[in-house]
């Protein structure tokens, strides 16, 4: 297969060797003065992968491109003959012929793109180097987070014994594994299950038990905590959770305890903060709390869903967010304490797992004390296409009926009117829907957006036209009689 060479790169991440060859590496040489005999060299070997990039807009788009598998000393050859003949004698296309015909997946593939270029380049030439080998080691043991790499099997590929393939990556190895074993007691803190987990980093159920039961995290944290250290220096020292942190350190605490470590008093424009849960049905949060979640749009501040914990459940419960989005609810669920599992139609955390409300929840959740729900709603941020709203809650509400236990369990429902656009008065009509499935309401609850949600911009627009902005936020607390 012919292929323009101009469309043919060199990626360092796969490419084998430390050094990329220029116009004056001697096998280049000898190369060119070949193409200038009339030799025709055999096909390079590329493969077409596909890598996800952040475009100019912060947005995540996957790009498509052809890489050197094998062949690169031959590719800058090509490059330098055509820059010194006639155009009518350049080489514009090469004979390639493609490794795998599907289109791979850069991240999924890295190690078995790497294992073949390497096996490739160590056929003819110059070997490759410990250099060369170090350097590869060092890339696939960063991108090896689930420390699945058996480096017996690697280091053959690149003429050195395991021993010191073992040696070059030892602590990026003993990095990656302090920081995968924090995420398995964390998951395991959550409430997931020892196969669950498993299923998640790609070890066996004992594997999981050991870690979770002989881990000294929990000792290590108290141990800095006690030497002055703040939990955030803590986290950062250690590579873990924030989280996770502040879940270690109030084991075995109240709730109240917990409150009290997790808000102490300080000031904030000239107000003393309450350390204590909210004791008015009016919560005002002013934005996301840093320790709770990971950035997401819409994202609700974790308060919210810790001051929903502490009312309404116990310590025994389970609690389930359908729409986790950034974590805020799971993370709140570890601070206070509870069992808290986590899922979305579009997962971005490794502790929240990939499911879809609309088609019903998982089984093991079946009877669960608490669910949180945090819906999009409206031109707010984006939602289905084709979808009418209330449809949509109507379905929300039946699986909610059908999953929280009979005789008690509870909803919590954070809602806002639409209004941006044409108003729609989504708290009430929501209100009525799940009413009408059998929840009676047991409270309501206003915890308003900051101020900051619009600009100054939207502000002046708004005055101009004569059209309220949108700050009302509720919560919804809802009870399976």
């Amino acid at each position: 297969m012919a292929m323009k060479l101009k469309d043919i790169e060199v990626d360092s991440d796969i490419y084998p060797r430390e050094k990329i060859p220029t116009a004056d590496h001697v096998t280049v040489q000898t190369y060119v003065d070949d193409l200038k005999n009339g030799d025709v060299f055999p096909p390079l070997e590329v493969q077409r992968i596909s890598v996800k990039t952040e475009n100019d807009d912060g947005a995540i788009e996957e790009v498509t491109k052809t890489i050197y598998l094998d062949g690169v000393h031959r590719g800058v050859a090509y490059d330098i003959y055509n820059k010194n003949v006639e155009d009518e004698n350049k080489i514009e296309e090469v004979e390639v012929t493609y490794w795998k015909d599907e289109v791979l997946d850069k991240k999924e593939n890295l190690l078995s793109l790497i294992l073949r270029s390497a096996e490739l380049n160590n056929k003819h030439g110059k070997r490759l180097s410990k250099g060369d080998a170090k350097s590869k080691f060092i890339t696939l043991a960063e991108a090896d987070d689930e420390l699945q790499i058996k480096w017996n099997d690697v280091a053959p590929k690149f003429g050195v014994t395991p021993d010191w393939a073992s040696e070059c990556v030892s602590n990026i190895r003993t990095r990656k594994q302090a920081s995968r074993d924090s995420k398995i007691v964390k998951m395991s803190l959550e409430g997931w299950t020892q196969a669950e987990i498993g299923k998640v980093f790609g070890i066996d159920q004992r594997t999981v038990s050991k870690i979770t039961t002989e881990s000294e995290l929990s000792d290590l944290v108290v141990k800095l905590r006690s030497q002055g250290k703040a939990p955030e220096e803590i986290a950062k020292d250690l590579r873990i959770d924030l989280a996770l942190t502040w879940a270690l350190l109030l084991t075995g605490k109240t709730d109240l305890e917990r409150f009290a470590e997790f808000f102490p008093k300080r000031k904030e424009e000239g107000n003393e903060l309450d350390q204590r849960p909210h004791a008015f049905n009016v919560w005002n949060f002013k934005k996301r709390d840093e320790r709770l979640g990971v950035p997401h749009e819409m994202q609700i501040p974790g308060q919210i869903a810790m001051n929903v914990l502490y009312y309404f459940t116990k310590s025994t419960d389970l609690i389930v967010d359908p729409m986790a989005g950034g974590g805020s609810t799971i993370d709140a669920g570890l601070v206070v304490g509870r069992t808290c599992l986590g899922y979305d139609l579009d997962p971005r955390r490794y502790d929240i797992f990939g499911n879809n409300i609309l088609e019903g929840l998982p089984k093991r959740v079946k009877g669960c004390d608490l669910l949180f729900l945090d819906p999009p709603f409206g031109d707010m941020v984006t939602f289905p296409e084709n979808t009418d709203f209330y449809e949509f809650m109507e379905k929300i509400a039946d699986v909610s009926h059908d999953t929280v236990k009979d005789n008690g369990g509870i909803v919590a429902l954070v809602m806002c009117d639409r209004t941006k656009g044409e108003y729609d008065p989504y708290i009430s009509k929501c209100y009525r829907i799940f009413t009408d499935v059998g929840f009676s309401c047991i409270q309501r609850i206003s915890a308003p957006l900051s101020t900051e949600s619009a600009t100054g911009d939207e502000v002046n627009k708004a005055i101009e036209r004569k059209k309220l902005l949108g700050r009302d936020r509720v919560v919804y607390i809802f009870r399976r009689d």
